[in-house]
């Protein structure tokens, strides 16, 4: 029992991370089945689930018909030191969906709805100029009554993205560590000004996983350098979208330059003693220093020199390509995806623009509800 108002249903968590648990619940005077956000007693994760509701009531609170694709909070409060999140109760991941295909992929018509929905949801978070941070498979959810994953079907599917726990606001200071490695734009690798277009990458990353059902980008599963895994995720890059543009290179240079740890201003600590500031409070600084001429080189060494679509395409196995039939739906696809995936945040498409693309305007194949 949580609160006195709900009583637990499941012996286990639906789901967990560093925040805490998500408990399974039923709310004792509506009877509804609700996910209650449970987050570990400390101030850290109090003080994220706080700025998690603050953005989700304004989110929700919003007189738009693209809210409905961003999970709703129902109530939230503090129980025996842990901030706790209700949310409604919603179904299967895009990522238990891939599981279901033995990670073979999803049908093209399939892939197509939820990139629509999830666009509607960024269009959304654009027009409130808040950043998700953190778009990923498991982050999307299909809002069906739960039960048997083979049993789901597309009749009316909606999806909604869930864990705001990342988000914040873009026209505030924008934090130097966000979104899941495999997710992670170039600009925020690089230290490079970034805004609400990181969701976006995101999103071009995801489409092509849920159509091959492989990550795009899975830097530091087989390194292909022997440095970091950011260095890892700027090679697997090159590999398939070409060498970075000269600007996003010299906009890295240049933070780069800007921060230097010698010339941090200090800090008194706790103890008194006076110490550098940490990059974080200094600059946006990313992760990967490309004033590095021999990582330079190996970008150069390793990039593709084969357009997006056509690297992309070879990406896509022979039997994913047959699913997508013979109409001009994967042409599309991977034109979107390319948009998606431009190096330059600047020319990357905006959720506005991508859902007047060809593949959505102008399918070769009809919406399946199977």
């Amino acid at each position: 029992m949580i609160d006195d108002r709900y009583k637990i249903t499941r012996g286990t968590p639906i789901g967990d991370g560093a925040f805490g648990i998500v408990v399974e619940a039923v709310n004792l005077e509506s009877r509804s089945l609700v996910a209650i956000k449970v987050t570990k007693a400390s101030p850290k994760y109090t003080q994220q689930a706080e700025k998690e509701v603050e953005i989700l009531q304004k989110l929700n609170l919003a007189d738009m018909p693209e809210n409905e694709h961003v999970v709703k909070l129902l109530d939230h409060f503090h129980w025996k030191g842990h901030a706790c999140l209700v949310f409604e109760r919603l179904s299967h991941s895009l990522l238990d969906l891939l599981k279901l295909t033995r990670f073979e992929g999803l049908k093209i018509s399939k892939v197509r709805i939820i990139a629509q929905q999830i666009l509607q949801s960024l269009a959304f978070l654009d027009q409130a100029e808040t950043i998700h941070a953190d778009l990923k498979p498991e982050n999307v959810l299909l809002s069906l009554p739960s039960g048997p994953a083979s049993k789901q079907t597309f009749s009316d599917p909606k999806f909604k993205i869930i864990d705001l726990g990342s988000s914040f606001n873009s026209r505030n200071d924008l934090h130097c560590y966000i979104q899941s490695r495999w997710y992670r734009s170039p600009e925020v690798l690089l230290g490079v000004p970034y805004g609400t277009k990181v969701d976006m990458w995101s999103l071009g990353v995801m489409l092509m996983e849920l159509l091959t059902g492989v990550p795009l980008f899975p830097g530091g599963r087989k390194p292909d350098t022997h440095r970091t895994h950011a260095h890892d995720m700027l090679v697997k890059f090159v590999q398939v979208l070409g060498p970075l543009p000269i600007e996003i290179v010299e906009a890295s240079v240049k933070a780069s330059d800007e921060f230097d740890a010698s010339q941090l201003p200090v800090k008194k600590g706790t103890n008194g003693k006076e110490s550098p500031a940490s990059p974080c409070e200094q600059t946006s600084r990313g992760t990967v220093d490309l004033r590095d001429r021999l990582f330079q080189f190996e970008l150069r060494r390793n990039a593709t020199k084969a357009l997006p679509r056509v690297a992309l395409l070879r990406k896509i196995s022979t039997s994913a390509v047959k699913r997508c039939g013979k109409g001009n739906d994967l042409r599309d696809f991977l034109d979107l995806v390319s948009t998606l995936l431009k190096y330059n945040p600047k020319r990357r498409s905006s959720p506005h623009i991508a859902l007047e693309h060809p593949f959505f305007t102008t399918p070769s194949t009809a919406y399946q509800r199977s």
